[in-house]
């Protein structure tokens, strides 16, 4: 019996020892991955593409295996929200909002006032695409009612601009990204929708300054960009709207019109 219950302790051991072994390599990977995303970026705002791509994906891969090793491990069965809270940051990182959207939901459960929490849920539900912009919309407002402090608050306006962009609401977009520019003025999404509005309002000279002013941009928001530009552009040409005839604004449609590939109207 003796023996038994000392081969059962060990057995225990070694689990705690190989479970902890196997959550510091996530975080590990999680770490090393928020890195390679700064330094894609930072290639990628000077040019580099290929250094982006190759930073990126070796960033996506890192992300996917945490990812993999958290669900291993049982982590989104836990009640730790700590834990909970690594797992579905791992996930969102690594542009899994569906079940980022799932975690950060229990977490909501389990503190319905964390502001952080709620925004992070909202953001990941407007991620997930137009059937979920109710709940999105829900969450984002009290994230933006509770936030105990500016960038919080800051964070969930942005957020609800990229959803009332999505949902074609350009005015409130124009509004909730200025409201989140104050306070983070290099904030990519709600500078590339507010710019976005500004281009179908004919405002050319106003959005490409809006663009310039950002000094820094990961991958998917270098792709956000360049949608949102792209379809500012067609619908400003399909509305037939016009701009100021002078020179600033004419050099601006332009390079507006270079950033998309389009040099010959350039």
């Amino acid at each position: 019996m003796r023996l038994r219950i000392s081969v059962c302790w060990a057995c225990v051991v070694l689990a705690t020892s190989a479970s902890a072994q196997s959550l510091a390599g996530a975080r590990d990977m999680t770490a090393r991955a928020k890195v390679l995303d700064v330094e894609a970026g930072s290639a990628l705002a000077q040019g580099d593409r290929a250094t982006w791509a190759s930073k990126s994906d070796e960033s996506l891969k890192l992300l996917r295996e945490a990812s993999r090793i958290y669900r291993e491990m049982g982590i989104e069965s836990s009640d730790d929200p700590y834990l909970l809270e690594e797992y579905a940051n791992a996930l969102d990182l690594a542009r899994d909002f569906d079940l980022a959207a799932q975690i950060f939901e229990r977490l909501t459960r389990l503190e319905p006032e964390n502001a952080i929490w709620r925004l992070k849920l909202g953001v990941a539900l407007v991620e997930t695409g137009p059937l979920h912009r109710k709940r999105a919309k829900t969450n984002l407002e009290r994230a933006l009612g509770m936030a105990g402090d500016e960038a919080t608050a800051a964070a969930a306006a942005s957020a609800l601009g990229q959803m009332y962009w999505d949902a074609s609401h350009f005015d409130a977009a124009a509004r909730y990204s200025e409201q989140a520019l104050g306070v983070m003025p290099n904030d990519v999404r709600a500078a590339t929708n507010l710019a976005g509005v500004s281009i179908r309002n004919g405002e050319v000279a106003d959005a490409y300054r809006t663009l310039s002013a950002l000094t820094s941009f990961r991958g998917d928001e270098f792709a956000r960009i360049q949608v949102t530009v792209s379809q500012a552009l067609n619908d400003f040409e399909q509305r037939r709207a016009w701009f100021e005839d002078e020179a600033a604004s004419h050099a601006a449609y332009a390079r507006l019109l270079s950033r998309e590939g389009r040099n010959s109207e350039a």
